[in-house]
C-alpha cells in the first residue's frame, strides 16, 4: 500500500471511529505511520484529504454501479442484496464520506447525492416508475443504515429472510 493510500485509510478510519473533529492532520499522520511532512507531501490540507477520500468513494461507487447494471437478478434485487454493512472498501468509504457530509462538507454531500441519484435512476429504468424506484432505495438504505450503525442481522438465515421480505415488497410495489 502506498503512503498516500495509507494516509487515506487512516483518515477514513479516524472519521469512522472518532469523527471529523478528531481527524486532525497530526492524528491521521500518526495513525498512518507517516511523518507530518509525509502527510503534507500528499495532502497539503485537511480539505485535500477530504477531496481524496471523496474521489475514492466516487470511484468505488462507479464500480458498484457497474456491478449493479450487470447483475442478472436486476438492479433492485442487487441493491437489496448489498444492503448490509460488510466492512469492505466501499462500505468504509460510504460511512467516512457520510461523516464529512454530517459536518457540512458540501462536496461530500454532493458526492453521496450523485451516487444515490445514479442508483435511483438505474432502478427507475428497471421498474418504470420514479416513486417506486425511490421507495426501493429508501427501503434498502434503511436496511443498510441499521446494519451499519446497529450491527445488522448477524444470522445468515435471518439476513436472507429479510432480503426475501424486501424483494417481495418490491414486487408488490411494482404490481
Amino acid at each position: 500500500m502506498s503512503a498516500k493510500d495509507k494516509i487515506l485509510a487512516a483518515y477514513e478510519s479516524t472519521l469512522i471511529h472518532q469523527g471529523e473533529k478528531s481527524a486532525t492532520m497530526d492524528a491521521v499522520a500518526k495513525t498512518a505511520g507517516v511523518s507530518k511532512g509525509g502527510l503534507l507531501y500528499h495532502f497539503p490540507s485537511k480539505d485535500a484529504m477530504a477531496a481524496g477520500l471523496i474521489e475514492r468513494f466516487t470511484a468505488l461507487s462507479e464500480e458498484d454501479l457497474k456491478a449493479m447494471k450487470a447483475a442478472e437478478e436486476g438492479a433492485s434485487a442487487y441493491y437489496i442484496s448489498v444492503s448490509d454493512y460488510e466492512d469492505n472498501d466501499f462500505d468504509r468509504a460510504i460511512v467516512a464520506v457520510s461523516r464529512l457530509a454530517q459536518e457540512s462538507n458540501a462536496a461530500a454531500s454532493a458526492a453521496l447525492k450523485e451516487a444515490q441519484d445514479k442508483v435511483t435512476g438505474l432502478i427507475e429504468t428497471e421498474v418504470g416508475d420514479a416513486d417506486t424506484a425511490r421507495a426501493i432505495v429508501l427501503l434498502s438504505d434503511g436496511v443498510y443504515y441499521n446494519a451499519t450503525f446497529f450491527g445488522g442481522t448477524v444470522d445468515e438465515h435471518a439476513k436472507k429472510e429479510d432480503q426475501r421480505i424486501l424483494l417481495a415488497a418490491v414486487k408488490k410495489l411494482r404490481a
